[in-house]
């Protein structure tokens, strides 16, 4: 009898560690969230797609993930990539009275965003450079993200064998052009306005490994949307060390709008040379009239 109630009594406990158990489950699962997200184009986001008329698409890709009210959804897999939008799914974010979204943001933040101090560019941008919110005083299962960053173009051709290595790019008016960002707010919600938050650099490094030739090469960096007044400064290193000196002329266009792909055409690669490009055309890579 002395065991029998041994057993009951461990039973007994088990049982109720069961209970707790499901409970706990049941309690996550009720908090999950999926939401939809679309990107403001059409048919890698984080990449730009072929350009497309007069825009470029953008497209998610394999491991993006969202911030909501600064908690990290779960990564995207190759599966779910390769689209205008893609579902996320998030936990641990009930009792929220106002949704925040970021792309590219900060974990623990609603409102924080990073433009990468070092970028790579093979001709697109790449992954997690491109910063992006939404914001809704409701909870949706449909959000649209609106980008906060540009996206600069320049091409280059080489009648000789150059690799291009790397490029900085600089800021000639010392204005911030990476580092964590902070997005305004207006009754709570995310507006889209930005202000430098730390971590703030008036260059960026963009990593290339690209062999020049007689076609032009693209190369691609996002920087933070806002007002130039000197425009940019680059040095083009190639794999021997040598440099050629950039000037990136904005004209009369000393603001860089968000969505807005400015492409400052191509030029000769000449080893310690310079050269002054300036603005040919900008292209958006957002389109109004979407919808999903």
């Amino acid at each position: 009898m002395i065991m029998d109630n041994e057993m009951k009594r461990l039973l007994f406990c088990a049982l109720i560690v069961c209970c707790v158990v499901a409970c706990e489950k049941r309690d996550i699962a009720e908090d999950l969230l999926s939401v939809e997200a679309g990107l403001p184009s059409q048919p890698t986001k984080t990449a730009l797609g072929s350009k497309a008329g007069n825009y470029w698409p953008l497209f998610w890709s394999a491991g993006d993930c969202l911030m909501l009210n600064g908690v990290q959804s779960t990564a995207l897999s190759a599966a779910d990539a390769g689209g205008a939008t893609a579902t996320f799914k998030f936990a641990g974010v009930g009792g929220a009275t106002v949704w925040n979204y970021t792309y590219c943001g900060v974990a623990g933040s609603d409102c924080t965003v990073t433009f990468p101090a070092s970028q790579s560019s093979n001709g697109n941008i790449a992954v997690n450079t491109l910063p992006m919110y939404a914001s809704s005083s409701t909870p949706s299962g449909s959000i649209t993200l609106s980008p906060l960053g540009a996206v600069l173009r320049f091409s280059f051709t080489s009648s000789s064998a150059v690799t291009v290595s790397r490029i900085e790019v600089k800021a000639i008016g010392g204005e911030s052009i990476c580092g964590d960002y902070t997005i305004g707010k207006s009754a709570g919600l995310l507006n889209g306005s930005l202000a430098a938050s730390g971590n703030n650099r008036d260059n960026i490094l963009i990593a290339a490994g690209v062999a020049l030739s007689s076609s032009p090469s693209a190369f691609c960096f996002v920087l933070p949307a806002g007002t130039y007044a000197s425009g940019f400064q680059a040095n083009i290193t190639a794999s021997d060390g040598t440099i050629m000196e950039v000037w990136f002329n904005t004209r009369s266009n000393k603001t860089l709008s968000a969505g807005v792909l400015y492409d400052f055409g191509e030029a000769a690669f000449v080893p310690m040379g310079t050269s002054v490009m300036a603005v040919v055309s900008t292209e958006n890579f957002t389109v109004d009239t979407v919808s999903y």
